[in-house]
């Protein structure tokens, strides 16, 4: 797989594939069926079932990765409601209320203005701040799923400036 995604070209047929080194039948026939149909059955097969589906529901929990969402999943949960019953740690339970907020992308405009905020609270904390937007908004995406942001100084002296920063932000 990383030696077809790391191809300088796409890969077009079924021989093509089977050229490269460590490509064997089974994966050649599935660039084929990828080149043909634009998808593998087998991976649509798995994806659309209810786990998956569910699974995915509960990644989206701020807090929650694999393991997590994989055990709600054992112990019969199936929606975010029944999560409620769960013991969640704060930050599962933050994420279990900002759901639809966490897990809805930002525009770039939007991204734009929460970083103007940020250097403007940041300048009131620590005068000559610097705030650099980051992640996709430095990428120049269209939407954001979150906002990263790099915080320096000039003046080599350190300062505490995160806490009084986030302090500010709450």
């Amino acid at each position: 797989v990383t030696t077809i995604g790391n191809h300088p070209t796409a890969i077009r047929s079924r021989e093509e594939a089977l050229a490269l080194p460590g490509v064997g039948k089974a994966l050649a026939d599935k660039v084929l069926e990828m080149v043909e149909g634009g998808s593998i059955r087998k991976v649509q097969e798995i994806c659309s079932t209810e786990q998956a589906k569910v699974l995915s529901l509960f990644s989206g929990v701020w807090g929650a990765g694999p393991a997590t969402a994989q055990a709600w999943w054992a112990r019969g949960r199936r929606s975010l409601e029944y999560l409620q019953e769960e013991t969640l740690t704060r930050q599962q339970e933050v994420g279990l209320r900002l759901y639809e907020d966490l897990n809805t992308r930002m525009t770039r405009a939007e991204a734009g203005e929460l970083a103007a905020l940020v250097q403007e609270e940041a300048e009131l904390v620590r005068p000559g701040v610097e705030v650099t937007a980051c992640g996709s908004y430095r990428r120049g995406l269209d939407t954001c799923g979150d906002l990263d942001v790099l915080l320096s100084h000039p003046d080599p002296e350190h300062q505490e400036l995160l806490g009084p920063l986030l302090a500010r932000l709450r």
